[in-house]
This record gives C-alpha cells, structure tokens and sequence, in this order.
C-alpha cells in the first residue's frame, strides 16, 4: 500500500506540485480578502478567519519557494542535539516517532476544540478552519520528523493537498452564500431603497452520529499509533 501511495505522487513532477500549492495558498488569500471585503453581518460571519488567511496566504506562498521551514528543522535538530546528544539526531529513534504521533493528535484535538468553539459559526467557514489546520500539520511534521517521512514525501503533499482543497471550498462556499444572500427592495415614497439581509445561522445540539463519527476517528487515530511509530523507527 505504502509503496502503491509513493508511485502515485511519483508520477508528479514535484515543480509541478511546487508552483501548484503556491497558486492554492495564493488563491487562498485572494478569495479571504475578497470575503473581507464583503459586507455581512458581524455576528455571524467569522471576519477574524478571513483577516488570518488573508495574511497566512501570501505567506504560506512565500514560504513554499524559500521553504523556511528547512531552517527551522535545523534549527530543532540542533536544539535536539545539545538537549540530547548527537546520537538522538544521527539515527531513527523510537521518541521521534511518538513526537510525530503526539503532533497529529494535537492536531485532531485542536479540530475536535475548534468544532465545539465554533458552532455557531457557518458550515462552509467550519470546513475551512479544518483545512487550515490540516494544512499547516504538513508544515509542522516536515520540521520536526528530522526526515523520517521524507523517503514518503507524498505525506506532505498529501495534507498540503487536503488541507489546500477544503479551504478552497470552504472560501468558495462562503462567497457564494454572501452572493446569494437575500435582497429587499422597499418603496416608502421616498424612493427605492436596498437592504441587505444577511442568512440567520442558529445552533443546534451535535448529532449523534456526528458524535460517534469523532469518536471512532480519535479511536482509529489512537490504534493507529504503535503502527506510524514501528513505520518511522524500523
């Protein structure tokens, strides 16, 4: 299976892959700014999202041609070494595969904190929060996997990918609710005047099949760990 997933990523040029997630992350930022600068009700429209990606955006693109995150994997290397000695960094070790593990459960949680945080908020601005986060999890497991997953490079491109595709959806989506929004036209006598009223999102109680979805992702996810740690270690 692992060597079926690197052929299929091995088909792709990775300039080809390169200049593509730049053009997502650059999209990304446009279409933010773009729902920036939308007016829409303050109250349900997650406008702190949007200014984050706005900014993540552009410099995720920057980062994705000078791939500053090299150095900051030197940079963690190095500080490995002095805590630890030489002999943590020079070969795989059995606590590296635990620190990726511990990186994507983090990563789960952080999901699992940010759906309870924000409910009230759109489902497509939901989606995007999501991918965000599985997006910059590519980032952050290539500076501290000390190149354990490096000869399976497709796992970045992977969650690059993922994480690129539901924040493009979820943007997309947002703009065509904000475009199909409700207009009125009132005629009072003293001519015709528009207003603009936005969609009503209320908050209901988690399904419970939603529940039981979470909980046999964290369960699968948990099971899954003494795998990815013998897979980074052997």
């Amino acid at each position: 299976m692992i060597d079926a997933f690197d052929r299929f990523w091995n088909t792709f040029p990775p300039n080809v892959l390169l200049l593509l997630t730049r053009a997502c992350w650059c999209l990304v930022g446009l279409l933010a700014a773009a729902l920036l600068f939308r007016r829409a009700d303050a109250g349900s429209t997650p406008r702190r999202l949007w200014w984050t990606l706005a900014v993540l955006g552009p410099v995720a693109f920057i980062e994705m041609g000078l791939s500053v995150r090299y150095r900051l994997m030197g940079n963690w290397r190095e500080l490995v070494r002095v805590t630890l000695g030489s002999r943590a960094v020079a070969s795989r070790h059995s606590w590296q595969g635990f620190v990726v593990a511990g990186a994507v459960i983090v990563a789960v949680g952080l999901v699992a904190w940010l759906a309870h945080r924000t409910r009230r908020w759109p489902v497509a601005a939901r989606i995007t929060v999501v991918g965000t986060i599985v997006a910059l999890l590519g980032f952050t497991l290539e500076i501290i996997s000390f190149h354990n997953i490096d000869l399976h490079y497709g796992v970045y491109w992977s969650l690059w990918f993922s994480g690129l595709g539901l924040m493009l959806l979820g943007l997309a989506w947002s703009l065509a609710t904000h475009s199909a929004a409700v207009r009125a036209d009132r005629d009072d006598g003293m001519g015709v005047r528009r207003y603009r009223v936005a969609s009503v999102t209320t908050s209901a109680r988690r399904d419970p099949i939603t529940a039981r979805l979470q909980r046999l992702a964290i369960a699968v996810l948990l099971l899954a760990v003494p795998e990815l740690v013998a897979w980074l270690t052997g």
